[in-house]
């Protein structure tokens, strides 16, 4: 119910230049995360004359045990994926599809322009997650276009996404 006014976002095709969508994506990871501290620094006060400090410290994970994410390794390998997806957005939408492609594509835009500035705040991260599992049916179809082309970049970029992230998916747990 929380997710019916997007199907009116979703369904539309606002972000057809790949520079404007970088632009906004390099903006969210610098600029968002700022923002978003600012305004939660700005209610904090205000929510705790209220009485709802409690509520929001546990939203905003400032109770102990709450684990955080850095920016490590993973995070950056996630954002030449994401960068990749982008590059390739027009190439997928004509070969898949507008009707499939662009709705899953505009969730899936929306999830990593708020990733870096909910990455910190494990609890806030929880919606902006339920945009990003709309990426592996992206990266799916961007495997799968990149294997039926027979350009030679595809393959070395095939070979740059995969190989790192299959490395440490089996790499990690040992440790």
């Amino acid at each position: 119910l929380i997710w019916s006014p997007m199907y009116w976002i979703v369904n539309r095709e606002f972000l057809n230049n790949i520079k404007v969508q970088y632009t906004i994506f390099f903006c969210s990871i610098i600029i968002l995360p700022i923002l978003i501290k600012k305004i939660i620094n700005v209610a904090l006060p205000l929510l705790s004359i209220i009485g709802f400090e409690d509520q929001v410290a546990s939203v905003i994970g400032q109770q102990e045990g709450i684990i955080t994410i850095g920016s490590g390794l993973g995070v950056l390998l996630r954002y030449l994926r994401w960068l990749t997806i982008i590059a390739y957005y027009n190439k997928l939408k004509d070969f898949i599809g507008r009707e499939i492609f662009v709705p899953l594509y505009n969730l899936f835009f929306i999830g990593i322009l708020f990733d870096a500035a909910t990455m910190d705040i494990v609890n806030m991260s929880r919606m902006v997650m339920y945009c990003l599992i709309f990426e592996i049916f992206i990266l799916g179809s961007l495997f799968y276009y990149m294997t039926k082309t027979k350009n030679k970049l595809d393959r070395v970029i095939i070979f740059v996404l995969l190989i790192p992230n299959v490395i440490l998916y089996i790499i990690l747990p040992l440790f």
